[in-house]
């Protein structure tokens, strides 16, 4: 899974990575040929990255995270 993340992610252009709201389906297209997966497995990086900065946004700002918040599916991969 990390190898595959990385992939997809060295696939992405400088602005890209900056900017993740900017990859429009073209942009997932080329990215996931570039990165030899289905475009499928970059819908999922991009909502568990914009999921996460959710909750760091949260967490910054001092607000607790309810129990439920965390999806179970990416704590099993976190483990």
């Amino acid at each position: 899974m990390l190898v595959e993340n990385e992939a997809i992610i060295l696939s992405m252009t400088k602005n890209e990575r900056e900017n993740p709201k900017i990859i429009s389906g073209s942009r997932r297209k080329r990215i996931s040929k570039g990165a030899g997966v289905d475009v499928s497995k970059i819908n999922k990086l991009l909502k568990q990255f914009k999921m996460m900065s959710d909750m760091m946004k949260k967490m910054s700002q001092g607000k607790k995270i309810p129990s439920g918040m965390i999806p179970d599916e990416m704590l099993n991969q976190l483990k």
